[in-house]
């Protein structure tokens, strides 16, 4: 509508645009937001899975990648979940990943520490049975070490509970080594199968 004679335009805009004021004496117009830092680029559903993959996203567009991770359970026998990376294609299974952090478990008080190296995924939590969520940041494209050197480093948070006093949180930072460009992830029951929803972002630079 034309604001100042009350006459309606025929003009409705195009899919996705909001209409956005000019200020006091001016009629809006259409505009198209900008996408902003995060960039939505896939999710994935698991029930009894043996793990979930993410494939074929790494850019240089994005800076990093964040996994928001809703609901995640350890089913079937799986003792933690883990992390595997997938270079030129192929999922990487030996012994290369190291990982070190901090978790709280059963309500427990204070933080408890423990790492790992040359294992076979990298582990980000180690409770089975609840419900857990959270966010894993990555950078895949080997482009920002100062060493010219660079390994993916991932830096996870997960938690969840199964009740008001079976509570866990898991601070996770790992790697894989390898200074090639990752081309993919999987998040997985080590041992078992896994439950839950998964989102993935590219974080642009700019």
């Amino acid at each position: 509508c034309d604001w100042s004679s009350d006459v309606c335009s025929s003009d409705l805009g195009t899919s996705g645009q909001v209409l956005t004021t000019q200020g006091a004496g001016a009629n809006p117009t259409w505009t198209t937001p900008s996408s902003g830092s995060w960039v939505y680029l896939s999710s994935a559903a698991a029930f009894g899975s043996s793990g979930v993959d993410f494939t074929g996203f790494v850019s240089s567009t994005y800076f990093s990648y964040a996994l928001v991770v809703s609901g995640m359970n350890l089913t079937g026998g799986a003792s933690y979940g883990g992390i595997r990376v997938y270079v030129g294609g192929v999922l990487q299974t030996g012994a290369d990943y190291n990982d070190a952090g901090f978790y709280t478990d059963n309500g427990g008080s204070g933080l408890l520490a423990r790492n790992s190296s040359n294992a076979t995924a990298m582990r980000i939590t180690n409770a089975t049975n609840l419900k857990q969520s959270g966010i894993i940041f990555f950078n895949a494209n080997n482009f920002n070490s100062l060493s010219g050197d660079a390994r993916p480093v991932f830096v996870s948070n997960i938690g969840g509970g199964g009740g008001t006093s079976t509570v866990t949180t898991y601070y996770t930072i790992g790697n894989y080594n390898t200074a090639s460009a990752l081309t993919g992830i999987r998040m997985y029951g080590v041992g078992g199968t896994i439950d839950g929803y998964f989102y993935l972002y590219g974080i642009k630079a700019s």
